[in-house]
C-alpha cells in the first residue's frame, strides 16, 4: 500500500535535535493540540518560550482583527539574546530531506 509520506513528500520530512521534532502536523497530533488550546495555547507557548531563553520584553496594547471585528488585547513581547539563549545539545537530524528535494526537483 502506497504512504502518505510517498504521495505527499513533505509529510517524510523531519528535522530533529534532541527532544525538539519538527514534522508536519498529522491527524494523530490533533487530540494533544485541541487539549492545548482549550488549557489555554498561550500558557503552553510561554513555556517553551522560557525553556529556549526567551524572557519579558514588555506588553502593547494592540488591536487584533476577528471574524467578529476588532478585539483589543494586549500583545506579550518576548526576546532572546546569546546569554539567554538555552540551546539544544546533540546534533540535528534530518530525514526524509532527499525525497523532498527530488519530489521538488533540487538536485544535490
Amino acid at each position: 500500500m502506497i504512504t502518505l509520506d510517498e504521495v505527499f513528500p513533505p509529510f517524510a520530512l523531519q528535522i530533529s535535535c534532541g527532544r525538539v521534532a519538527l514534522r508536519v502536523l498529522r491527524d494523530d497530533d490533533l487530540p494533544e493540540l485541541v487539549e492545548l488550546v482549550r488549557g489555554g495555547i498561550d500558557h503552553a507557548s510561554a513555556a517553551v518560550s522560557r525553556k529556549a531563553g526567551y524572557v519579558d520584553s514588555g506588553r502593547r496594547p494592540i488591536v487584533q482583527g476577528t471574524r467578529n471585528g476588532p478585539v483589543a488585547v494586549d500583545e506579550h513581547r518576548v526576546a532572546v539574546t546569546p546569554d539567554t539563549c538555552v540551546s539544544q545539545s546533540g546534533a540535528v537530524a534530518v530525514e526524509g530531506a532527499e525525497v523532498l528535494r527530488r519530489s521538488l526537483g533540487i538536485d544535490r
